[in-house]
């Protein structure tokens, strides 16, 4: 294909030019599923195969058959992989003023002040209780967002409290516990934060 195609017609970088780079300069991991594609095992650290159902580590095979098969393949990657650049949430994305309304309908949705929050999409949500703590949660995060932090480290921070004091910290009364909650993954609380309209973030370079 790069013999029929040339570089300068093809301005997509193949996945398998950045599946290494992605692990080794950002951490990032990568499972790939595949069916009749060898290309992939040049790259791979593991490869898994399923026979008769039954899962077999065949990595060792997989490096000896991309040993004795040279594709003479060139790399397709001109510059490195940018850093990956923080988001930053403002606070005043989460400022109700006087449309104090916040509550969850059902599994899939909360209500935000006049901003409906979709998590029809959101499948790992599983029980109303996960999505009654969503809505607590958007209640306190005007007052947890701090100028240079993150959304990943402001979620970070309140779960790692809630696993230091208990679900009773999302209450808006200290001395109203709560019975009703169940705490949702960061990811799923990620994903309620992103799908709020009025979110409005800085981008910043991340430290470390």
């Amino acid at each position: 294909m790069q013999r029929l195609v040339a570089r300068e017609c093809e301005p997509i970088t193949p996945f398998i030019d950045r599946v290494r780079e992605m692990r080794s300069r950002l951490g990032v991991s990568t499972i790939l599923v595949l069916g009749g594609s060898g290309d992939y095992l040049d790259v791979a650290d593991q490869v898994i195969m399923l026979n008769n159902y039954q899962v077999e580590n065949v990595t060792q095979r997989a490096r000896e058959i991309a040993d004795s098969i040279q594709t003479s393949r060139s790399l397709e990657v001109d510059t490195p992989f940018a850093a990956v650049r923080a988001r930053g949430p403002e606070a005043k994305s989460f400022d109700l003023g006087s449309r104090d309304k916040v509550k969850s309908k059902g599994l899939g949705s909360i209500l935000f002040g006049r901003e409906h929050i979709d998590l029809s999409q959101v499948e790992q949500l599983v029980d109303v209780s996960q999505t009654r703590a969503l809505a607590a949660i958007f209640c306190s995060l005007q007052k947890r967002v701090q100028p240079g932090k993150s959304i990943r480290q402001v979620v970070e921070e309140l779960v790692q409290e809630v696993y230091a004091h208990g679900l009773d910290i999302l209450s808006p009364s200290a001395h109203k516990p709560v019975g009703d909650l169940a705490l949702p993954r960061k990811e799923e609380i990620c994903a309620a934060i992103n799908r709020l309209r009025t979110l409005r973030v800085k981008t910043f370079d991340q430290q470390g």
